[in-house]
């Protein structure tokens, strides 16, 4: 539930396996350098910051294995700015995670269309 409107209803279970296979974790310093280079990846739709690590959510394209998505290009993109990577692997998406996946797709509808011209 979102500005008094139910964005969408079931089992957490249910809610969760919306992103099974989507949500990367990132522990890397710095972080903010980390958190703006992974926004500029083509397969990483969203970056959140949980305490001391990145929740990384992947585009639909890009959770497949073919070893060349996000997992193989941010730890080369890091290291070659800076960053120190301590940690980064798929983890199972929380609530949280779906609901603010629920805030950008509700903001997306409600965003006006650009003229085209």
């Amino acid at each position: 539930m979102y500005a008094g409107r139910i964005l969408t209803e079931g089992a957490p279970r249910e809610l969760t396996a919306l992103l099974n296979g989507r949500v990367l974790e990132l522990v890397a310093q710095p972080k903010s350098i980390a958190q703006k280079l992974c926004l500029a990846d083509p397969g990483i739709e969203n970056v959140a910051a949980f305490g001391d690590r990145l929740h990384l959510r992947l585009s639909v394209a890009d959770c497949d294995e073919a070893g060349d998505g996000p997992c193989a290009r941010l730890p080369l993109a890091l290291a070659g700015a800076g960053v120190h990577i301590d940690g980064l692997r798929v983890i199972p998406p929380s609530l949280e995670d779906v609901f603010i996946s629920l805030l950008e797709q509700e903001a997306q509808r409600a965003a006006p269309e650009a003229p085209h011209g």
